[in-house]
């Protein structure tokens, strides 16, 4: 049962890095387009 707690949290780690910077890339691609 502890192991796949673990292989959640490291799932969800997972999603919420790729989130973090597809939303950093969005940002930047939109910052350079303004200029």
């Amino acid at each position: 049962m502890q192991k796949i707690q673990q292989n959640y949290d490291q799932t969800f780690i997972w999603l919420f890095t790729t989130s973090i910077l597809l939303v950093v890339l969005i940002w930047i691609g939109g910052l350079t387009r303004l200029t």
